[in-house]
């Protein structure tokens, strides 16, 4: 077998099941499925088998004796038709015969294969040429990588002169953008699903890209033209299935924040707060929340829907106005009017693992906590020219609220939950007591059906 040199190319899928679904892929396949049931019956009759450096011939002999099949040596063999064979069972199925004599010879490049009802031992590499076929595989699914959604921050109050336009003060967003160098393009795409395909399906040396003169094939607008065996058309056709069927598998998430007494979080999740749940506590501890007795403040719900590995995200903001300042002018004094937000951010990343029994999520989430507006008066004096400055005072609002922002890696049972707490806030979820943020965070595999 010649190793392996071929630089590999990423594909937009998760890289654990890419390994999964290669590594089952045999480097020697069996004539493909529709030529071998026809001869079944045959093909699976126990013989008994003792050959002791026996020709190849002879055995070809042999086993259409014992079945009745039409086996022949290919004439192509030459000098090497008289191959020594040496195997000896009481009890074997006549295919796996065929199997064991293509297994110990392959260095000798010994294969077998059904042609036209006969069952013909010989060359792999002339075998081949003569069964090779052209079909087409629809491959757009797994060409084009899903797009990553990259999500705003919540500001702080943003001040906005309604009578001048003065521009907002904005906070940068806490999360990194998105340059877009990280994604794959559609060439690349291709490219590594015709490497993936020839460095696992059959021998490689038999691959026009490796100097092969048995299979060959090249992409054509969304679609894979490969020209092969049947046999390896069957491993082609099951990978790309496999492949596309992760590729179109999909995570729901559920976030709820909630604002508890740190009593109540105590009494629900002990002294270490933050941790995982299996899908039976997370059922169980939503059910505590929802009792009155539980003190729950509820902030917010958000729930999101993407492919495996993609980053999604969800925004429910309220913006409130409140008179933040006053400019003092001849004409009089103008209002200075600024929002404040308040609401939730919700942004992750899940990637299933390959067992399907958990989900890898990446969350990024800020929430702003109710707005409470306190009332105090500043000077608004002006100085207009050389007379003396006027004098009066004006009323402003300022805000108080908490901004939360939570941010971690972590695994989740399928259909369980991440419990993220923010710690002692100056929130109050009752009039006694300190409060914390909290973050509930579900997932779930969607599988395509």
């Amino acid at each position: 077998m010649i190793s392996r040199t071929r630089p590999s190319t990423r594909l937009p899928l998760a890289a654990a099941a890419m390994l999964a679904l290669v590594s089952a892929l045999p480097a020697f396949a069996r004539p493909a499925r529709s030529q071998i049931e026809p001869l079944k019956e045959a093909l699976e009759k126990k013989i008994k088998v003792e050959f002791r450096a026996t020709p190849l011939t002879r055995v070809a002999e042999t086993l259409q004796e014992a079945t009745g099949l039409t086996v022949v040596v290919d004439p192509g063999m030459g000098d090497r038709s008289n191959l020594p064979v040496t195997l000896s069972s009481a009890s074997m199925r006549v295919i796996d015969v065929l199997d064991l004599l293509r297994d110990a010879h392959e260095l000798d490049d010994i294969d077998w294969d059904i042609t036209r009802g006969m069952v013909v031992i010989g060359h792999r590499s002339r075998l081949a040429k003569r069964s090779v076929v052209t079909r087409s595989y629809v491959i757009q699914s797994l060409t084009a990588e899903q797009p990553d959604f990259w999500s705003p921050s919540i500001d702080a109050a943003d001040g906005v002169n309604l009578a001048h336009g003065r521009e907002p003060f904005s906070i940068p967003s806490i999360f990194e953008s998105d340059d877009g160098e990280n994604r794959l393009t559609r060439a690349e795409g291709v490219e590594g699903v015709i490497t993936m395909i020839q460095d696992t399906v059959g021998r490689q040396d038999e691959w026009a890209a490796y100097g092969g003169e048995i299979s060959s094939l090249r992409e054509y607008n969304g679609q894979l033209i490969v020209r092969t065996t049947p046999e390896q058309h069957e491993q082609i056709g099951k990978l790309l299935q496999e492949l596309a069927k992760a590729a179109t598998t999909q995570v729901a998430t559920e976030a709820r924040w909630v604002v508890l007494p740190t009593a109540t979080l105590d009494k629900l999740l002990g002294p270490s707060r933050s941790r995982v749940l299996d899908a039976g506590a997370a059922d169980k501890l939503l059910t505590e929340l929802a009792n009155p007795g539980a003190g729950a403040k509820a902030v917010g719900t958000a729930r999101t829907l993407g492919f495996d590995g993609q980053r999604v995200w969800t925004h429910s903001v309220k913006h409130t106005a409140f008179l933040s300042d006053a400019d003092a002018n001849a004409a009089g004094v103008d209002p200075v009017l600024s929002l404040a937000q308040r609401g939730a951010i919700l942004d992750v990343q899940p990637t299933a693992n390959y067992s399907r029994t958990g989900v890898i999520v990446t969350v990024r989430s800020q929430v702003a906590t109710a707005l409470e507006l306190t009332k105090s008066t500043v000077p608004a004096g002006v100085k207009i020219g050389n007379a003396p400055a006027t004098s009066g005072e004006v009323e402003i609002e300022k805000p108080q609220q908490d901004l939360v922002t939570f941010r971690t890696s972590v695994r989740i049972p399928d259909g369980g939950a991440v419990v993220l707490t923010s710690g002692s806030t100056g929130i109050k979820a009752t009039e006694k007591g300190d409060s914390e943020v909290v973050l509930i965070l579900r997932a779930r595999i969607v599988d395509p059906k």
